[in-house]
């Protein structure tokens, strides 16, 4: 399925989130940077606790590109690595006074 939006937001992501959380969120609303990030946060958020073992930012990373499955997908480690860098370049960027 194609993603849409700031944070390329794949449908089936909406769909659980409503499903979870009782909302009625529509794919139009991954193109609001606000409802954007709740939609993501939801998400994670429910990814979280299904996760077997000790929760990663990998683990969220690779489902968030795959699916609740994702963090056992090989085709998600590419992606991972991509959110990795930023994430040091953002850290680094911040440790910079």
């Amino acid at each position: 399925g194609q993603a849409y939006g700031v944070l390329q937001i794949r449908n089936s992501r909406i769909v659980e989130v409503n499903q979870a959380k009782g909302t009625t969120y529509r794919h139009q609303d991954a193109f609001q940077p606000a409802t954007a990030r709740r939609i993501a946060n939801d998400y994670l958020a429910i990814q979280s606790r299904r996760l077997p073992g000790v929760v990663t930012d990998e683990k969220l990373a690779r489902n968030w590109a795959g699916g609740s499955k994702g963090w056992t997908d090989s085709k998600t480690i590419l992606y991972w690595q991509k959110v990795k860098r930023e994430m040091d370049r953002l850290s680094q960027k911040q440790a910079k006074p």
